[in-house]
């Protein structure tokens, strides 16, 4: 049953992914501020960071833009996520025990809502350390991140461009 399941997600949910217009098609028929756009270019103009753990929301969004270089953690193929599911929602509300599952998977980079729970979480995590942020989103890297510093540059170097 595991294998039909998986081939329904595959055609139900990432299939039309693969279908979707080229970046600026795309971007001129999002409703604004409901993707990650700018930070996706961001994280385009950056060397590969590794392992990426994004908000289940933007998934779908986050394979079209980004898959190969990156893979999402977590997407709406919920019934394919089974167990998981439960650690991902305890993390995304900040539950108690909430960096268990963040510990277990070991991203090396987070891309969240930047006015939720978990963004506040890690902005005050010392293991984190904010690289860029807009008024939709927010990166984060591990703060032991080899490019750090130089993300940490690029950052600044966007917002002295935008403002």
């Amino acid at each position: 049953m595991l294998p039909f399941q998986a081939a329904a997600a595959v055609l139900f949910v990432v299939a039309p992914c693969l279908r979707l217009p080229t970046d600026p098609a795309l971007e001129a028929h999002l409703k604004p501020g409901a993707f990650p756009v700018a930070a996706v270019r961001f994280l385009r103009a950056q060397p590969p960071l590794g392992r990426m753990f994004n908000s289940f929301g933007w998934g779908g969004f986050l394979i079209h833009e980004l898959y190969p270089q990156y893979q999402v953690s977590m997407d709406g193929r919920t019934q394919t996520w089974g167990p998981l599911l439960a650690d991902y929602m305890t993390t995304h509300y900040v539950r108690e025990g909430w960096r268990r599952y963040l510990d277990r998977l070991r991203p090396d980079f987070v891309i969240w809502e930047r006015h939720a729970p978990l963004a506040a979480a890690l902005a005050d995590d010392r293991r984190w350390a904010e690289v860029y942020a807009d008024d939709v989103a927010v990166v984060f890297v591990r703060a032991d991140h080899p490019l750090r510093a130089q993300l940490l540059r690029a950052a600044r170097h966007t917002e002295t461009r935008a403002g």
